[in-house]
């Protein structure tokens, strides 16, 4: 889950490893804040977002 704005790990470098993992899916953070996307004190709606994601991934 790479933040949509990630300068540093960019979501094009995730796609390559997504495509050679079996059942993988990419799910970018819809966030402004680039690499601290969901980090601690940086935005709550990140951080619900991953939750919720997380949430999703448990109960497949």
């Amino acid at each position: 889950m790479p933040g949509q704005a990630d300068l540093y790990s960019r979501l094009e470098d995730s796609e390559p490893e997504v495509s050679n993992v079996p059942n993988a899916k990419l799910v970018p953070v819809p966030s402004i804040w680039g690499h601290f996307a969901g980090g601690p004190g940086t935005n709550p709606g990140d951080v619900r977002f991953i939750d919720a994601k997380l949430k999703e991934l448990l109960r497949a």
